[in-house]
């Protein structure tokens, strides 16, 4: 039943089992840029020689263009950069989970709240889920440092049921 709390069209939708991650990271925030750069460069690769179809989807907004064509590592076969400011809700609905590569971060993670909002699960590092954290929410699922969130993305990717139950 809705009661009107979630319009119809942000319900709930299982997601895809077409292993798509999706970071919506604007770059004009750095943590942002150095944070997606560093998975790639320390995850990335590792994720799609388990999972090759993997496509990373990012939002980093029209900062992002310049950066990436100063990093090659952005351009790179299954990453998809989105460099203009869009509604992150068709994102959202298409992607598998969601990533949240941070360190220092200064206040709360927006697109975190966006994302379990959506029903997506997020992998985040533990700086970047700062002030949720310790809130014991299923869909959040925590790394000590960028390059652990291999290891849960990787079983979240493979693990339909595990993912499903929470989101």
């Amino acid at each position: 039943v809705n009661r009107g709390e979630i319009p119809l069209s942000r319900a709930y939708r299982p997601s895809p089992d077409v292993p798509r991650l999706l970071f919506m990271g604007p770059f004009r925030y750095a943590q942002n840029r150095d944070g997606i750069l560093e998975f790639l460069a320390s995850a990335w690769s590792g994720l799609r020689s388990r999972f090759p179809g993997l496509v990373l989807t990012i939002l980093g907004g029209a900062e992002s263009a310049e950066v990436a064509a100063a990093y090659p590592t952005l351009r790179q076969s299954g990453i998809e950069l989105v460099t203009a400011f869009v509604d992150p809700a068709p994102y959202l609905d298409q992607c598998t989970l969601t990533i949240n590569p941070q360190r220092n971060i200064r206040g709360s993670s927006i697109k975190l709240i966006e994302s379990l909002l959506a029903g997506r699960v997020c992998v985040s590092t533990t700086d970047g889920a700062r002030g949720f954290a310790d809130s014991g929410l299923e869909g959040l699922v925590l790394a000590p440092a960028i390059a652990a969130m291999e290891a849960p993305i990787a079983l979240l990717l493979a693990d339909r049921g595990e993912r499903r139950r929470r989101e």
